[in-house]
Protein backbone atom coordinates (compact mmCIF):
# COMPACT_ATOMS: atom_id res chain seq x y z
CA UNK A 1 0.00 0.00 0.00
CA UNK A 2 1.17 3.53 -0.84
CA UNK A 3 -0.18 6.79 0.59
CA UNK A 4 0.05 9.96 -1.50
CA UNK A 5 -0.42 13.22 0.36
CA UNK A 6 -1.22 16.39 -1.58
CA UNK A 7 0.80 19.16 0.03
CA UNK A 8 1.76 22.78 -0.51
CA UNK A 9 5.30 24.02 -0.99
CA UNK A 10 5.37 24.73 2.75
CA UNK A 11 4.56 21.09 3.45
CA UNK A 12 0.94 21.64 4.54
CA UNK A 13 -1.72 19.09 3.65
CA UNK A 14 -3.98 20.72 1.04
CA UNK A 15 -6.31 18.41 -0.86
CA UNK A 16 -6.12 15.32 1.29
CA UNK A 17 -4.57 11.87 1.15
CA UNK A 18 -5.17 8.88 -1.09
CA UNK A 19 -4.23 5.23 -0.69
CA UNK A 20 -3.15 3.21 -3.72
CA UNK A 21 -1.72 -0.24 -4.38
CA UNK A 22 1.83 -0.55 -5.70
CA UNK A 23 1.63 -3.13 -8.52
CA UNK A 24 4.84 -2.57 -10.49
CA UNK A 25 7.96 -0.55 -11.13
CA UNK A 26 10.54 0.26 -13.75
CA UNK A 27 13.70 1.18 -11.88
CA UNK A 28 14.81 3.94 -11.77
CA UNK A 29 12.12 5.62 -13.88
CA UNK A 30 8.72 5.10 -12.31
CA UNK A 31 6.39 3.25 -9.96
CA UNK A 32 2.98 1.95 -11.06
CA UNK A 33 0.09 2.52 -8.67
CA UNK A 34 -3.38 1.02 -9.05
CA UNK A 35 -6.32 3.27 -8.16
CA UNK A 36 -9.08 1.48 -6.28
CA UNK A 37 -12.57 1.51 -7.81
CA UNK A 38 -13.67 3.03 -4.51
CA UNK A 39 -12.16 6.33 -5.64
CA UNK A 40 -13.77 8.46 -8.31
CA UNK A 41 -11.33 9.25 -11.12
CA UNK A 42 -12.59 12.84 -11.33
CA UNK A 43 -11.75 13.34 -7.64
CA UNK A 44 -8.28 11.83 -7.73
CA UNK A 45 -6.76 13.48 -10.81
CA UNK A 46 -7.63 17.13 -10.06
CA UNK A 47 -6.29 16.78 -6.53
CA UNK A 48 -3.02 15.23 -7.67
CA UNK A 49 -2.54 17.62 -10.56
CA UNK A 50 -3.37 20.69 -8.47
CA UNK A 51 -0.96 19.84 -5.68
CA UNK A 52 2.30 21.77 -5.32
CA UNK A 53 3.97 18.66 -3.95
CA UNK A 54 3.12 14.97 -3.69
CA UNK A 55 4.51 13.19 -0.63
CA UNK A 56 4.63 9.41 -0.77
CA UNK A 57 4.63 7.14 2.28
CA UNK A 58 4.83 3.38 2.33
CA UNK A 59 5.93 0.62 4.69
CA UNK A 60 8.48 -1.88 3.45
CA UNK A 61 8.34 -5.60 4.13
CA UNK A 62 11.10 -5.02 6.68
CA UNK A 63 8.87 -2.68 8.68
CA UNK A 64 10.59 0.52 7.56
CA UNK A 65 8.70 3.69 6.68
CA UNK A 66 9.82 5.22 3.38
CA UNK A 67 8.91 8.89 2.82
CA UNK A 68 9.77 11.06 -0.17
CA UNK A 69 8.37 13.44 -2.77
CA UNK A 70 7.24 12.14 -6.17
CA UNK A 71 6.04 13.55 -9.49
CA UNK A 72 2.99 12.41 -11.39
CA UNK A 73 4.32 11.26 -14.75
CA UNK A 74 1.32 9.68 -16.43
CA UNK A 75 -2.15 8.36 -15.67
CA UNK A 76 -4.47 6.08 -17.60
CA UNK A 77 -8.08 5.10 -16.98
CA UNK A 78 -8.55 2.19 -19.38
CA UNK A 79 -8.48 -0.75 -19.07
CA UNK A 80 -7.36 -0.09 -15.47
CA UNK A 81 -6.98 3.10 -13.51
CA UNK A 82 -3.22 3.42 -13.10
CA UNK A 83 -0.86 6.16 -11.94
CA UNK A 84 2.77 6.34 -12.96
CA UNK A 85 4.86 8.32 -10.47
CA UNK A 86 8.58 8.95 -10.22
CA UNK A 87 10.76 7.17 -7.71
CA UNK A 88 10.76 9.13 -4.42
CA UNK A 89 13.15 12.07 -4.31
CA UNK A 90 14.87 13.18 -1.11
CA UNK A 91 13.55 9.98 0.40
CA UNK A 92 14.10 9.02 4.01
CA UNK A 93 13.94 5.52 5.42
CA UNK A 94 13.46 4.98 9.11
CA UNK A 95 12.74 2.05 11.33
CA UNK A 96 9.08 2.11 12.26
CA UNK A 97 9.93 2.24 15.96
CA UNK A 98 11.66 5.62 15.43
CA UNK A 99 9.12 7.27 13.18
CA UNK A 100 6.73 10.08 14.08
CA UNK A 101 3.05 9.38 14.54
CA UNK A 102 1.00 8.36 11.51
CA UNK A 103 -2.42 9.97 11.15
CA UNK A 104 -5.45 7.68 11.28
CA UNK A 105 -9.19 8.06 11.94
CA UNK A 106 -10.62 4.95 13.57
CA UNK A 107 -13.36 4.75 16.19
CA UNK A 108 -12.48 3.28 19.55
CA UNK A 109 -13.67 2.72 23.09
CA UNK A 110 -11.61 2.93 26.27
CA UNK A 111 -12.45 0.86 29.36
CA UNK A 112 -10.43 1.06 32.58
CA UNK A 113 -9.11 -2.23 33.94
CA UNK A 114 -11.58 -3.84 36.32
CA UNK A 115 -14.52 -1.77 35.06
CA UNK A 116 -17.46 -3.20 33.14
CA UNK A 117 -18.65 0.00 31.53
CA UNK A 118 -16.45 1.94 29.09
CA UNK A 119 -14.94 5.15 30.34
CA UNK A 120 -15.40 6.90 27.02
CA UNK A 121 -15.93 6.51 23.28
CA UNK A 122 -13.69 8.36 20.91
CA UNK A 123 -11.45 8.40 17.89
CA UNK A 124 -7.97 7.00 17.40
CA UNK A 125 -6.25 10.02 15.93
CA UNK A 126 -2.76 8.68 15.31
CA UNK A 127 -0.46 5.72 15.85
CA UNK A 128 3.22 5.61 16.76
CA UNK A 129 5.72 2.89 17.52
CA UNK A 130 4.56 2.40 21.09
CA UNK A 131 0.93 3.44 21.13
CA UNK A 132 -1.91 5.67 20.05
CA UNK A 133 -3.38 9.14 20.36
CA UNK A 134 -7.02 8.88 21.44
CA UNK A 135 -9.44 11.84 21.17
CA UNK A 136 -12.67 11.90 23.15
CA UNK A 137 -15.32 14.20 24.60
CA UNK A 138 -17.21 14.25 27.87
CA UNK A 139 -16.57 14.24 31.60
CA UNK A 140 -13.73 12.08 32.86
CA UNK A 141 -14.44 9.79 35.85
CA UNK A 142 -11.71 11.51 37.89
CA UNK A 143 -9.07 14.22 37.64
CA UNK A 144 -6.88 13.67 34.61
CA UNK A 145 -3.79 13.25 36.79
CA UNK A 146 -5.42 10.30 38.51
CA UNK A 147 -5.71 8.45 35.22
CA UNK A 148 -1.98 8.47 34.51
CA UNK A 149 -0.44 5.02 34.66
CA UNK A 150 -3.78 3.20 34.77
CA UNK A 151 -4.23 0.07 32.69
CA UNK A 152 -7.15 -0.09 30.29
CA UNK A 153 -8.61 -1.96 27.37
CA UNK A 154 -8.83 -0.26 23.99
CA UNK A 155 -11.53 -1.60 21.68
CA UNK A 156 -10.73 -0.68 18.08
CA UNK A 157 -13.73 -0.57 15.74
CA UNK A 158 -12.15 -1.54 12.42
CA UNK A 159 -15.53 -1.74 10.69
CA UNK A 160 -19.19 -2.29 11.53
CA UNK A 161 -18.53 -6.02 11.74
CA UNK A 162 -14.95 -6.18 12.97
CA UNK A 163 -13.29 -4.99 16.14
CA UNK A 164 -10.38 -6.00 18.33
CA UNK A 165 -9.30 -5.29 21.89
CA UNK A 166 -5.79 -4.37 23.02
CA UNK A 167 -4.30 -3.84 26.45
CA UNK A 168 -3.02 -0.28 26.89
CA UNK A 169 -1.65 1.99 29.59
CA UNK A 170 -2.65 5.63 29.95
CA UNK A 171 0.51 7.67 29.48
CA UNK A 172 -0.85 11.21 29.17
CA UNK A 173 -4.10 13.16 29.38
CA UNK A 174 -4.32 16.63 27.81
CA UNK A 175 -7.28 18.99 27.64
CA UNK A 176 -7.89 19.90 23.98
CA UNK A 177 -10.95 22.08 24.65
CA UNK A 178 -14.06 22.27 26.83
CA UNK A 179 -14.72 18.64 27.81
CA UNK A 180 -12.41 17.54 25.01
CA UNK A 181 -9.43 15.32 25.76
CA UNK A 182 -6.46 13.80 23.99
CA UNK A 183 -5.25 10.68 25.76
CA UNK A 184 -1.89 9.08 25.04
CA UNK A 185 -2.02 5.29 25.18
CA UNK A 186 0.96 2.94 25.41
CA UNK A 187 0.72 -0.51 23.87
CA UNK A 188 3.25 -3.34 23.68
CA UNK A 189 3.60 -4.66 20.10
CA UNK A 190 6.28 -6.56 18.25
CA UNK A 191 7.43 -5.26 14.86
CA UNK A 192 5.30 -7.63 12.75
CA UNK A 193 2.18 -6.90 14.80
CA UNK A 194 2.81 -3.17 14.58
CA UNK A 195 3.23 -3.14 10.80
CA UNK A 196 0.15 -5.33 10.29
CA UNK A 197 -2.00 -3.18 12.58
CA UNK A 198 -0.86 0.04 10.93
CA UNK A 199 -1.85 -1.29 7.51
CA UNK A 200 -5.28 -2.33 8.78
CA UNK A 201 -5.88 0.96 10.58
CA UNK A 202 -5.00 2.96 7.48
CA UNK A 203 -7.26 0.85 5.26
CA UNK A 204 -10.10 1.01 7.81
CA UNK A 205 -9.88 4.71 8.58
CA UNK A 206 -13.21 6.53 8.48
CA UNK A 207 -12.62 8.26 5.10
CA UNK A 208 -11.87 4.90 3.45
CA UNK A 209 -14.90 3.23 5.07
CA UNK A 210 -17.11 6.07 3.86
CA UNK A 211 -15.90 5.44 0.34
CA UNK A 212 -16.66 1.73 0.68
CA UNK A 213 -20.18 2.32 1.96
CA UNK A 214 -21.15 5.15 -0.37
CA UNK A 215 -21.75 2.84 -3.30
CA UNK A 216 -21.57 5.78 -5.64
CA UNK A 217 -20.68 5.06 -9.23
CA UNK A 218 -17.85 6.71 -11.01
CA UNK A 219 -20.21 8.16 -13.58
CA UNK A 220 -19.28 9.06 -17.12
CA UNK A 221 -15.80 10.35 -17.63
CA UNK A 222 -14.25 11.67 -20.77
CA UNK A 223 -10.67 11.73 -19.45
CA UNK A 224 -8.97 8.56 -20.64
CA UNK A 225 -5.37 9.52 -20.11
CA UNK A 226 -3.27 12.19 -18.53
CA UNK A 227 -0.04 13.11 -20.22
CA UNK A 228 2.89 14.72 -18.48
Amino acid sequence: MVELQCASQAGHDTNGRFHFTLIGQHYPDYLILEVSHLYRWQDVLPALRGSDQLVMRTISAQGEVIVGSVDLIHATQFPDKLLFVSYPKNSQTRSLRKTPRMQIEVRGQLTLEGEKQPMTNGLLHDMAAHGFGFDCEGVLPCFEGQLLGKNAQLTIQLSDDEHETRAVRIKSVEEAGPKQWRIGLESVMNDDDRVDLMHRLLMNSIPVLQLKSSGRSEGSNSDKALQE
